[in-house]
């Protein structure tokens, strides 16, 4: 496993999270990966990773920490979020939001930008990955 070009270790508190976020992307867009209109998609799946691991995993406990790391790997992109909750989340058992729905939106919308998701219950990691321009097209291209 490759080291990371960007990581940060946060408390489980929303007002951390803009500054992870703002350093997350100012690196992405260095690294080449984002530009311009992609930093909106970038930063809408980053957020909404982050507010996850926070306020569902974590519980909010200012005593447990999320981390985000970046990596160059090739072609793609991998983005980690790491929470300290019990690992037991399952993203295949999150049901579609009906229409209606103010909530619930958040992994729907990560799994539509990102080529690949994946969350792994053992280290408590959210796992994605896209490739260069995947936001160009409005979200998750398989090109």
């Amino acid at each position: 496993m490759n080291t990371p070009f960007y990581s940060i270790t946060i408390p489980s508190d929303l007002e951390a999270m803009p500054e992870a976020v703002r350093g997350a992307l100012a690196r992405l867009a260095e690294h080449g990966w984002i530009e311009g209109e992609e930093e909106f998609y970038a930063r809408l799946c980053l957020e909404e990773a982050i507010v996850n691991a926070i306020t569902h995993a974590n519980g909010e406990d200012p005593g447990r920490t999320v981390q985000l790391r970046l990596y160059d790997e090739d072609a793609e992109c991998r983005i980690e979020v790491q929470d300290e909750g019990t690992g037991e989340f399952s993203p295949d058992a999150v049901p579609e939001p009906q229409p209606a729905q103010l909530r619930g939106r958040g992994l729907q919308l990560i799994r539509h930008f990102m080529n690949k998701v994946h969350y792994s219950q053992e280290d408590r990691v959210l796992t994605m990955r896209f490739r260069h321009k995947a936001f160009t097209n409005g979200g998750n291209c398989d090109e």
